[in-house]
Order: structure tokens, then sequence, then C-alpha cells
């Protein structure tokens, strides 16, 4: 990693290796937390506040012809026939 200062440039690393090398093990620290987030067993999520039961409501409850969000341009279709996998996601996020 190199910074840019004025005419030379300063290798972080050389000049601060101990911040350097402490910054290096926080990303590594929550690159591990993000990916056991990842694969969670299913046992885990059904500790949600919400039940899948709760969720298959929503969804059942949906307007299938609405038009998609502007961000994310998901149809209600595309959550009503994803079946069991959509129920667990959106279970998981919420």
């Amino acid at each position: 990693m190199k910074i840019l200062y004025g005419q030379e440039k300063l290798a972080v690393i050389d000049h601060l290796p101990e911040w350097y090398e402490k910054v290096k093990q926080d990303v590594v620290q929550i690159e591990e937390t993000e990916r056991q987030k990842l694969t969670q067993t299913p046992t885990e999520v059904e500790e949600s506040d919400i039940t899948i039961k709760e969720v298959e409501e929503v969804i059942k409850g949906m307007n299938k012809l609405s038009a998609p969000s502007p961000e994310e341009q998901i149809l209600g279709t595309m959550i009503t026939k994803g079946g069991e996998q959509m129920c667990l996601g959106l279970q998981f996020l919420f």
C-alpha cells in the first residue's frame, strides 16, 4: 500500500508496521465473521425473531403483479415463486 505525499511515495507498511499489522488482522477477523454468517445452519436461522410461517403469510399476501422496487428490481412474482429457499433467505435477513 503506497500513499502519494507530495513528490515522494511513502510505503505505509514501512513507516507504520504496527498499525498496518493491526489493520490487516482486523480485516482477517471481519472476513471470518462474515464467512461464518454466510454458513449458518438452518437451525441457527430458526432462532430468528420471525418464523417461517410469518414469512409465508406475508408472501401469500403479496401482490404478484406489483411493480419492482427501483433499486433492487425484484418482482413480486420472483418472491412468491421462490419457495422454501426464498422463505429461509427472507427469515435470515429479517
